[in-house]
């Protein structure tokens, strides 16, 4: 079976350099995650070209995942991807593109991906799945950039 794929768009009210700088720093990943799910991720460092970041994600404070993650095609105010190395899908590739106009940033998230338990690929679940949480993520980053 072939990749799936699915893109959200984001319009916030701020300057591509803020949304920019805010999303680059994999410790955010918190504030965007519903109260129940928390992110470990390491090291502490900023995105960068080539960088390796290992994400261990819980829910109800139970590790439900392990990933390891490699940032590619980091291009500064513009746009990284992180694909996955490690973790709990077959393919993983996430890329942000952030555009600025009038002082409001464009972001796009596109992810291209295939799950390992081929009934999520067929029933093409994970779309709806990654709607919802995208849509959350939408609603706290407009409520930190007002």
């Amino acid at each position: 079976m072939k990749n799936k794929e699915f893109t959200y768009n984001t319009i916030i009210k701020r300057s591509i350099d803020v949304v920019f700088k805010f999303y680059s720093d994999p410790q955010n990943i918190n504030e965007l995650t519903p109260w129940f799910v928390s992110a470990q991720v390491s090291p502490n460092t900023k995105v960068s070209s080539g960088s390796n970041f290992q994400i261990k994600i819980k829910v109800f404070g139970i590790t439900v995942s392990k990933w390891q993650i490699l940032i590619q095609n980091y291009k500064n105010n513009n746009t990284f991807t992180d694909i996955q190395v490690e973790g709990p899908f077959e393919v993983w590739q996430h890329s942000h593109t952030f555009k600025e106009s009038k002082n409001k940033t464009l972001m796009e998230d596109k992810i291209i991906y295939k799950s390992k338990i081929s009934i999520l690929n067929k029933l093409n679940i994970l779309k709806y799945i990654f709607a919802l949480v995208f849509y959350y993520r939408k609603r706290k980053i407009l409520s930190i950039f007002r």
